[in-house]
């Protein structure tokens, strides 16, 4: 009897893991701050319905980010210095072009990281 009581405790705890998605964060480091960069993000399997865009590092200058998609377009704008932010919205589309860029950026350290949900996280 103890256990059947145990792989029933087993099989509830695999089931309520089995339904949280974890999203992992796939940065891209932004090659020359002082031009134009981009990456395209797709989510395959299902309608989307949030944009997280994760900004992490430091510019000398102000810098955009545009995420780009079908009959969506988004601009984000960013002061110099530090950043370490999460950006997030409602998003339709299910590709999503991110594009970077520089408002005179002459040094520093840019990372983006851009993640389609299909649900609220």
């Amino acid at each position: 009897m103890k256990l059947v009581f145990g792989i029933l405790i087993f099989l509830l705890i695999i089931s309520c893991n089995s339904k949280t998605e974890v999203a992992e964060s796939t940065f891209w480091k932004v090659s020359d701050v002082t031009k134009n960069e981009e990456r395209i993000a797709v989510l395959l399997d299902e309608q989307p319905k949030i944009l997280n865009i994760l900004v992490k590092g430091e510019v000398d200058a102000p810098f955009q980010i545009m995420a780009n998609g079908l009959g969506e377009r988004k601009i984000y704008d960013f002061k110099k210095g530090a950043i370490d932010t999460t950006l997030s919205d409602y998003w339709k589309s299910s590709v999503c072009k991110t594009i970077y860029v520089p408002k005179g950026v002459k040094t520093g350290d840019i990372n983006i990281s851009v993640l389609l949900y299909s649900k609220e996280q």
